[in-house]
């Protein structure tokens, strides 16, 4: 008898404890959800094959899906709202199964973006929802990046994409237009043109000047950095900077070439010669799109991870500040 009661009192204990210890977890777990809210933001899902956040900032608000099934197929769809009003909304899809499927998505930037600037969307506001996400989604990429797949992440790019290759078409009056990445087609970065990558002059000028102090320069740098000397402007977009070592018609008619090949042979319209040639960044099969020089300067653009559109795949972006009101 005497032994039954002290295996009740033990197992009384023992019942307390649980309880006790259920009430810390679950005061613990309630803090946490107060401590996400207050920041802005809260995570709810662990499911790595979607993503889906929320943007809310003064009258607007922005809802951003995307979704893979089969690691193959993704889409995604951007909704903006002012005042409660649907303004417009941005769907996108691509598959990675399609030969040269990344060389096919700038046509279909192009194609949406004419779409969009036939809706007829001020300029303020296109421009108010292109840095509405630009300042956000180092803070998307900082929480999703480890957990989701980075291609269902990224879809975020070609709607950003789509909105500022309105904004060009609307700044130049001209029609809208993209360039496709030459570090996306190399697996260096996200999606992005070429039109709306800008790189800081005074920054660019120091990597290179510190390139040039231990290793031999060739002619088409010497021509980059004596313009640079003259350039007046803080940035220089990606295609003028890269149109120093491969102009616009040659990567264009590479672009094309590849798309009616099959052949992933080096060809005579190879921009830079071969991918296996020496001094190519690399070693693949195919055109080279980049030597040691561009590489080196890549890299040391993104040792801060920015801009955070860009430099996404060696680093993880800082957690910044955030108007996001939900990820999923």
């Amino acid at each position: 008898m005497k032994n039954l009661k002290k295996i009740l009192v033990a197992s009384s204990l023992l019942l307390v404890g649980v309880l006790i210890a259920y009430a810390c977890s679950k005061d613990e777990t309630e803090n946490q959800k107060i401590e996400n809210s207050d920041s802005g933001y809260h995570m709810r899902s662990l499911d790595s094959n979607s993503l889906s956040f929320e943007i809310s900032d003064g009258l607007y608000k922005l809802i951003f899906t995307s979704n893979t099934k089969d690691k193959i197929s993704f889409s995604s769809e951007l909704t903006v709202f002012y005042d409660n009003d649907s303004l417009f909304t941005t769907h996108y899809a691509f598959k990675t199964d399609e030969e040269h499927w990344k060389l096919m998505q700038a046509p279909v930037i192009i194609e949406k973006s004419t779409i969009l600037k036939s809706k007829k969307i001020p300029e303020s506001i296109l421009s108010d929802v292109s840095t509405l996400l630009t300042d956000n989604i180092g803070h998307v990429f900082h929480e999703t990046l480890e957990s989701k797949n980075r291609l269902v992440v990224s879809s975020i790019n070609y709607h950003i994409s789509i909105i500022n290759s309105v904004l060009r078409a609307y700044a130049t009056d001209t029609d809208c237009g993209c360039t496709v990445h030459p570090e996306f087609l190399l697996d260096k970065i996200f999606f992005n043109c070429q039109e709306e990558h800008f790189y800081e002059t005074k920054l660019l000028m120091a990597i290179l000047d510190d390139y040039s102090k231990e290793n031999p320069v060739d002619v088409s740098t010497n021509k980059l950095m004596d313009f640079l000397k003259t350039y007046n402007k803080e940035t220089i977009r990606f295609d003028d900077y890269y149109s120093f070592y491969v102009n616009k018609q040659d990567f264009d008619l590479f672009v094309t070439n590849t798309l009616k090949t099959a052949s992933r042979d080096c060809s005579w319209w190879c921009p830079l010669g071969c991918g296996s040639s020496h001094g190519c960044c690399g070693n693949y099969s195919g055109c080279c799109l980049y030597s040691h020089i561009l590489c080196y300067v890549h890299d040391a653009m993104c040792t801060n991870c920015k801009p955070k559109k860009f430099c996404l795949r060696g680093c993880k972006p800082d957690k910044p500040s955030t108007s996001l009101k939900s990820i999923e």
